[in-house]
């Protein structure tokens, strides 16, 4: 029993690590980008760049993919299955999810450090925002695998 608790007690620490390193990547190219280009002629534009078309298109529909699949993964898991299996499925549809949010994130970094628009920046932070939002949690964790009766008494003495 010791050893179940350990495993999922890990794999809600694991979680959260991987969330923040996922996190920390827009964080860290961004403050860098924001402070070497700090004395060059910055500015907040909406002119009719193309690459800032590209990046809300970009942003909306890997946001859009990433919870479609997040969901359609999450209902494909089947009641019976074991906590673990559930908890596995989780935690590779939570990240793929996270992932397709830091993609857009990341770009509108290094569009920013080319174009020097804070737009792009900003958009990063919003995004980041989002990423941080979707942090896992064991009641989140909870309402999304839709734990039940002794499964949910079960996550919960584990976690």
């Amino acid at each position: 029993m010791k050893r179940q608790k350990d495993q999922v007690s890990d794999y809600i620490k694991r979680l959260k690590l991987i969330h923040g390193a996922i996190l920390m990547g827009p964080i860290v190219t961004g403050t860098i980008f924001y402070l070497l280009s700090k004395n060059l002629g910055q500015d907040l534009y909406f002119g009719s760049e193309f690459p800032l078309i590209i990046m809300l298109a970009t942003t909306s529909i890997s946001i859009s993919i990433g919870n479609f699949l997040f969901k359609k993964q999450i209902s494909n898991i089947h009641k019976d299955s074991s906590l673990e299996k559930k908890l596995n499925t989780f935690r590779t549809t939570f990240i793929l999810r996270v992932s397709l949010i830091e993609g857009p994130a990341l770009a509108s970094t290094f569009i920013y450090y080319g174009t020097l628009n804070l737009i792009y920046l900003l958009m990063a932070g919003a995004l980041v925002l989002y990423i941080g939002f979707l942090a896992p949690t064991k009641e989140k964790i909870t309402m999304h695998l839709n734990l039940r009766g002794k499964e949910k008494v079960r996550f919960n003495q584990l976690a």
